[in-house]
C-alpha cells in the first residue's frame, strides 16, 4: 500500500512539485566550546526563488502499518517505512505546483535538527541513470531523518545508508545535522558519492552554497567519513589527477567550474568569516571552518545571517537605486540576506529538547523580529500554526495545491505582509527598525532566559505537563508582542492607500490593470519610479513598471497608474484573494508604498 493511496491523495500534476527552483541558503555551525550555552549553535537562511508559502506544524509520533512507502518526487524510489516513527517540529516550503524537495527544515523530538544547502551543480552527470538505484532519494532523506534519528552522528548513519541504498538524485547539497553536543555536515555529489564531517568543536562553520571539504586528511580519522569510491570516481572522470593534482580536494574536484568560487557564495562565505574574527578577510580560500576572535553568541549569528556587506566595497550605492526603497536585496551582489530569503532560524538546544529555543524569522530578517518559540512541546503560537492536519500535509507535501498561494488571514501572513511592504520605504526606516528590533531582542532574551529556567526546574520536578504549558504560554505572548510591535511600526510607512479598477479576470483580463492611488498629502509620484507586483517575489525582475505615459492625477488628490494585465499571471494558477504592492517615490525623493488585496476570478 503506497503512500499515495493511504493518505488518499490525489496525484494529478504531481510531476510539477520537483520542477520548482531552490535558491541559495546560508547555515552556520558554532562548536560547543565557542558557544556561549556549552551546546552547539545552528543558525540558517532558507533562501527560495518564487511565490513560496512557509507553513509550520507540529507532527506527532506514530505507528505505521507493515507495507506503507514513502510518497516521493515521480521516478524517485518508493522507500518501506519503519514501524515507529518520532514526533518533529516541521518548517514546510510549498508553492502553488507542490512542495519544495529541497528546502523544509525539520527538529525532532529527540533535539536533531536538519537543514541543508544547495551545492549545485557537482560536476557529476544527472543523466547518468546508472548512479541511481530504482530512481534515487531526494526529499524523503530529510524527512528519514527527521523521523528516525536519536542524535546528529545517527543521521550522519542514516543519511550514508540512504545514499548508499539509493543514491542521491540531485546534483550536488550538503545536509547539516545537529544536537546539543555535536554537528556533522554531509556534502553530497550526485548519485553515490559524499563526504561527511563533524564540524569542530572549538570553531564556527561557514557555508554558503559551495563544497567546504577540501582535503580528507585535514579531518581526524574518527571526524570523516566518504564514500569508497570518492577518489576513483574522480580519478576516472578526469575531474582529478593525482599526479598533477596531489591530494583530492573534494571542493575543487566536484564543484562544477562556473559554481567553483562563484562571487555569490565566496562574498558571503568571506564576510561571515570576517565578522566571525573580526578582520577584514584577504584570503583566496574558503576553509570549512574558523576559529573565532571569542565565544559566538546568538545575537552574532543573527548579525551575520541580517548582513548585506553595509560599509563595504561590496554593498555600492548604485546597487540599491533599481527598486522605490532602495532595499539592499536581489542586487547585481548577492548579499546574506536577500530578497528570497523566505525564513532565518537560529537553533539554541539545550540539554533537555523542549528546552531547546529556536529563533525564528518569519521572512527576510533584516526586516522582522527573531521570536524565541519553543517547538519541541508540540505546541505552537495559533498565528504560525497554519496546519490543519499536520501528518495529512505531510503525506501530501509533493502534489500541487493552487489556492496555496493565496493571501491567508495568520500571524504568519502579517509578518510576510510587513516585510514585502518594507521593502518600498526601506531606506527611510531601516536604522529606525533596526535599532527597535535589537531592543526588543534583547528583552525576549532576558525573557525567554527566565522562561527556559523555570520550565527546567518543572522538568527536574517532573512536572513535565506544566513546564510545556508554561513554554507554550510564553511563545505565544512572544508571538504577539512581535506582531504588536511590526504593526505600531509600520505607521511611519508613507502609505498610499490604493485601489484597482479594470481586468481581474485570470482567464479573460482586460488589455490593461488600472491602480488609483493617494500619495502621501502634497506629493508628486514620478512615474519612471514606480513598481507593481505579487508579494514574495523579486521586485527587481519580477515587478511590472506603469505602461509608459499612463500615471496621470484624477483629482482630489488621487492619481491612476496602468499596467500591463501579465503582472496578475505571475505564480497565480487559480481564482483567489492575492496580495500586491505599489511601490514608488516623489519628487521630493520620498518613497511610498501601497498594498492592494486583489481577488482574482477564473
Amino acid at each position: 500500500m503506497t503512500g499515495w493511496k493511504a493518505r488518499g491523495c490525489l496525484v494529478t500534476l504531481a510531476v510539477l512539485s520537483c520542477m520548482t527552483p531552490v535558491w541559495a541558503c546560508m547555515t552556520l555551525v558554532v562548536g560547543k566550546d565557542v558557544s556561549p550555552t556549552g551546546h552547539v549553535l545552528v543558525a540558517h537562511n532558507e533562501d527560495i526563488g518564487g511565490r513560496t508559502m512557509v507553513e509550520h506544524g507540529w507532527v506527532e509520533p506514530k505507528v505505521w502499518p507493515d507495507g506503507y512507502l514513502l510518497p516521493a518526487e515521480p521516478g524517485r524510489a518508493a522507500i518501506p517505512q519503519i514501524g515507529e516513527t518520532f514526533g518533529f517540529y516541521w518548517i514546510q516550503a510549498k508553492s502553488a505546483t507542490g512542495g519544495h524537495s529541497n528546502a523544509d527544515g525539520f527538529l525532532n523530538e529527540n533535539g536533531v535538527l536538519v537543514v541543508s544547502n544547495s551545492c549545485a551543480d557537482s560536476k557529476v552527470m544527472v543523466f547518468d541513470d546508472s548512479r541511481l538505484t530504482d530512481g534515487g532519494v531526494e526529499y524523503n532523506l530529510r524527512r528519514i531523518v527527521a523521523e528516525r534519528a536519536t542524535s546528529a552522528r545517527n543521521a550522519v548513519d542514516i543519511i550514508i545508508g540512504m545514499v548508499n541504498a539509493y543514491g542521491y538524485a540531485p546534483s550536488g547539497r550538503t545536509y547539516t545535522v545537529a544536537d546539543k553536543d555535536e554537528a556533522w555536515q554531509v556534502q553530497i555529489a550526485s548519485g553515490k558519492l559524499y563526504v561527511a564531517v563533524r564540524c569542530p568543536s572549538d570553531e564556527v562553520v561557514v557555508i554558503p552554497n559551495h563544497y567546504t571539504v577540501h582535503k580528507l586528511s585535514d579531518f581526524a580519522p574518527q571526524d570523516i567519513i566518504y564514500s569508497e569510491n570518492l577518489i576513483p570516481y574522480a580519478t576516472d572522470w578526469w575531474f582529478y589527477d593525482p599526479e598533477t593534482d596531489g591530494e583530492l580536494d573534494f571542493a575543487k574536484a566536484y564543484q562544477d567550474d562556473f559554481t567553483w568560487k562563484s562571487a555569490e557564495n565566496v562574498h558571503r562565505h568571506a564576510r561571515a568569516m570576517s565578522i566571525l574574527q573580526g578582520r577584514a578577510w584577504t584570503e583566496d580560500s574558503y576553509p570549512f571552518s574558523v576559529k573565532p576572535r571569542g565565544k559566538v553568541s546568538v545575537d552574532t549569528l543573527k548579525q551575520i545571517l541580517r548582513d548585506h556587506y553595509e560599509g563595504t566595497f561590496n554593498d555600492p550605492a548604485w546597487g540599491r537605486a533599481a527598486v522605490p526603497g532602495g532595499a539592499p536585496h536581489d542586487t547585481a551582489i548577492r548579499r546574506i540576506c536577500t530578497g528570497t530569503t523566505i525564513e532565518s532560524v537560529v537553533c539554541q538546544f539545550s540539554d533537555v529538547p523542549a528546552l531547546t529555543t529556536l529563533w525564528s524569522a518569519f521572512g527576510r530578517p533584516c526586516e522582522l523580529p527573531y521570536v524565541p518559540l519553543h517547538p519541541l512541546t508540540g505546541r505552537l503560537p495559533r498565528e504560525i500554526d497554519q496546519m490543519e492536519d499536520s501528518s495529512l500535509e505531510l503525506e501530501c507535501h509533493l502534489l500541487p495545491d493552487y489556492a496555496l498561494v493565496a493571501h491567508e488571514d495568520s500571524g504568519w501572513q502579517r509578518f510576510r505582509d510587513f516585510g514585502n511592504r518594507m521593502e518600498m520605504v526601506y531606506e527611510q526606516n531601516i536604522f529606525a527598525l533596526s535599532r527597535l528590533l535589537w531592543s526588543m531582542e534583547c528583552g525576549m532574551a532576558d525573557s525567554n532566559a527566565t522562561a527556559v529556567e523555570r520550565a527546567s526546574a518543572l522538568f527536574q520536578a517532573g512536572r513535565g505537563t506544566e513546564a510545556i504549558a508554561l513554554l507554550a504560554t510564553f511563545d505565544q505572548i512572544q508571538t504577539n508582542r512581535a506582531l504588536a510591535v511590526i504593526t505600531d511600526f509600520s505607521r511611519n510607512f508613507n502609505e498610499a492607500p490604493a485601489y484597482c479598477i479594470g481586468g481581474i479576470s485570470l482567464s479573460n483580463p482586460a488589455s490593461t490593470f488600472y491602480v488609483t492611488f493617494d500619495p502621501p498629502a502634497g506629493e508628486r509620484p514620478m512615474e519612471e519610479s514606480m513598481k507593481f507586483g505579487l508579494g514574495s517575489l523579486d521586485i527587481r525582475l519580477q515587478y511590472a513598471s506603469p505602461m509608459p505615459g499612463s500615471l496621470r492625477c484624477v483629482g482630489d488628490g488621487r492619481w491612476q497608474v496602468a499596467f500591463s494585465p501579465s503582472v496578475l499571471m505571475n505564480r497565480i494558477y487559480a481564482p483567489g484573494l492575492f496580495d500586491f504592492f505599489l511601490g514608488g517615490r516623489t519628487t521630493s525623493g520620498n518613497s511610498f508604498v501601497s498594498q492592494l488585496l486583489v481577488r482574482l476570478v477564473q
